[in-house]
């Protein structure tokens, strides 16, 4: 809802004449267990990626009191990723450096993981591990010469020419 009002808000400025319909519910993080892990296992993520605002606040309300936001401070090379504008608004919020978080650019068309792809493809090296918003779930399958996995909310990461059962147990995880 808190997005829905910011785009009436806007839309409305623009001279559109706007209703919110809710499309989806947002629900509180039932168990926590997940984010805390992650928060402890943090350095072993090449990235973090944020598909929605929504994430942000649960994934740094389990931060352990002592933990550095992001341990960025410690293990630069943790990327923050984000598909929009919105949830890099509630990362810088939260205390993660701007220099820290990638995004699709403004001039993109779309905010999505395909434009965000577009961005951190190059920053990956094999067997760089990449944690997806604590929270979501995933089904993985084999489709072809190719492992693919859909995430929750849409998202779809295809490991080309990877064979599911050529990966090792944990090389993923979802909350």
């Amino acid at each position: 809802e808190r997005e829905a009002q910011r785009w009436v808000q806007d839309l409305t400025a623009r001279g559109l004449d706007v209703v919110a319909l809710p499309l989806i519910e947002v629900a509180a993080v039932t168990n926590a267990a997940p984010l805390r892990q992650a928060w402890e296992r943090l350095g072993e993520w090449a990235a973090v990626m944020f598909v929605s605002a929504n994430a942000v606040a649960p994934f740094f309300a389990s931060k352990p009191p002592l933990a550095p936001v992001l341990i960025w401070s410690s293990a630069i090379k943790t990327r923050a990723w984000v598909t929009g504008p919105g949830t890099r608004r509630a990362l810088l919020q939260a205390g993660v450096p701007a220099a820290c978080i990638d995004m699709p650019s403004p001039e993109a068309g779309q905010f999505d993981s395909e434009s965000l792809w577009q961005v951190v493809a190059d920053q990956l090296q094999a067997g760089d591990r990449v944690l997806i918003d604590a929270g979501y779930s995933y089904v993985a399958s084999q489709q072809g010469a190719d492992t693919v996995v859909d995430i929750s909310g849409g998202a779809r990461v295809v490991l080309v020419g990877v064979q599911l059962s050529s990966l090792s147990d944990g090389w993923i995880s979802g909350g």
